[in-house]
């Protein structure tokens, strides 16, 4: 079996893998130009700007998206939903994202980020990590 991918049809995604004290992490892979299949903790930030738009108890969508991976947080508890339209992300269809916390997620190509709070306003913040 072959370690090598095709770098043209695979960019980079995440995962999680058990660590030595037996949790688990959320680990990057990439494929080099040359087709190896790498799990990194680094991220490529060159060129890719932060965004942030408010949130509140109406759901909020993203503009659609260069497809990677990107790091999300946010300053509240709040539900997110990717698709080609996210804007009807609710608490009963979205994943639940923990205020304070940072988690890479995989955006397929042109597909948007929905966000939603339970209650209360904040801040929904995305980067392109790769």
């Amino acid at each position: 079996m072959s370690n090598q991918v095709n770098p043209d049809s695979f960019s980079a995604l995440a995962g999680w893998f058990k660590n030595a004290q037996g949790g688990y992490e959320t680990r990057r892979l990439r494929c080099t130009d040359n087709g190896e299949l790498l799990s990194t903790d680094a991220i490529s930030i060159s060129g890719h700007a932060q965004i942030s738009m408010p949130i509140s108890t109406v759901a909020a969508q993203s503009a659609a998206l260069a497809g990677g991976i990107y790091d999300v947080w946010a300053s509240a508890d709040c539900y997110i939903k990717i698709a080609p339209a996210a804007g009807d992300v609710t608490p009963q269809n979205g994943y639940l994202l923990r205020a304070g916390n940072t988690v890479p997620v995989v955006v397929p190509d042109q597909e948007k980020i929905g966000v939603v709070l339970a209650a209360g306003v904040g801040t929904f913040y995305l980067h392109k990590a790769d």
